[in-house]
């Protein structure tokens, strides 16, 4: 759960701040639209996994150091010769 809304956040507060910075000038409902339309795309990037991903890396975290395995794989046989 926190690697998902961590990557939200890296992903979502930059933007909206840059939206706001360089839309100031602009009439409320354009800067409205552009900041739901970073909403829209932050949701959907959690709801794939895409923002947990993310945030992983940028908590340090490592998925793969779950899925390792921790036996040794057998050595292959040798080719038969010709």
């Amino acid at each position: 759960m926190w690697p998902t809304i961590v990557g939200a956040v890296t992903i979502g507060l930059p933007l909206i701040i840059f939206e706001a910075f360089v839309l100031r000038r602009q009439p409320s409902a354009i800067r409205s639209f552009a900041i739901a339309a970073t909403l829209v795309g932050v949701g959907y990037l959690a709801a794939t996994g895409a923002a947990g991903d993310i945030g992983q890396k940028v908590l340090g975290f490592s998925r793969d150091a779950q899925l390792t395995v921790r036996e040794r794989a057998a050595p292959t046989p040798p080719l038969p010769a010709k």
